[in-house]
């Protein structure tokens, strides 16, 4: 198999600057590590929300 000549020069691109790839890939990571811990958040506070509205016979006082 050849390797186009593009591909050779982004894999020695790569290879000079990893620490700056590393550091993308880390932030890369955060961010959907941080959206999956607020939507996951959100679904338990409006699960628990409405359980105990259920659980306890509240009138809804809020509206979506």
């Amino acid at each position: 198999m050849r390797v186009k000549p593009l591909h050779r020069l982004l894999i020695v691109d790569l290879r000079h600057m990893w620490g700056q790839a590393l550091a993308i890939c880390a932030v890369l990571a955060c961010g959907v590590g941080t959206y999956v811990m607020a939507t996951s958040t959100i679904r338990s506070l409006d699960a628990t929300r409405e359980s105990y509205y259920r659980d306890y016979y509240f009138a809804h006082a809020f509206v979506d």
